[in-house]
């Protein structure tokens, strides 16, 4: 599914808010844009990625890609807090925001990722 000019400029307004979350919690909190145009290149803003690994291009985890499928049925659009643990045994600590457009349909995700490894 392509974005419409009005989506891509409501997803590409999250990402001064992706970049002012990092820098309030510092390099060890990872921020994710992601577009839900097309899951597997999903990621179109990262701050800090080398929390997880990831970098723009890299696609949708398979949490988020739940977290779409129930975007119609959940309570609220943030979900979360939840823990996750990368490849290298780190804990993160989680949160998601289901980003939608002004006919209420899911469009992408703000992902706010804190490595409790470091203080």
């Amino acid at each position: 599914m392509a974005l419409k000019q009005k989506d891509r400029a409501i997803l590409d307004s999250y990402n001064i808010v992706a970049d002012t979350i990092a820098l309030m919690f510092g390099s060890h909190c990872e921020v994710v844009i992601h577009s839900l145009s097309n899951v597997s290149q999903s990621v179109t803003k990262i701050v800090n990625g080398h929390v997880t690994g990831r970098k723009e291009g890299s696609p949708l985890t398979d949490f988020g890609i739940e977290i779409y499928k129930k975007a119609n049925s959940l309570e609220s659009d943030v979900v979360g807090p939840y823990f996750i643990n990368v490849d290298d045994g780190r804990k993160l600590r989680c949160v998601t925001l289901l980003i939608r457009n002004e006919k209420a349909k899911p469009i992408g995700m703000m992902c706010i990722n804190i490595d409790l490894s470091l203080p």
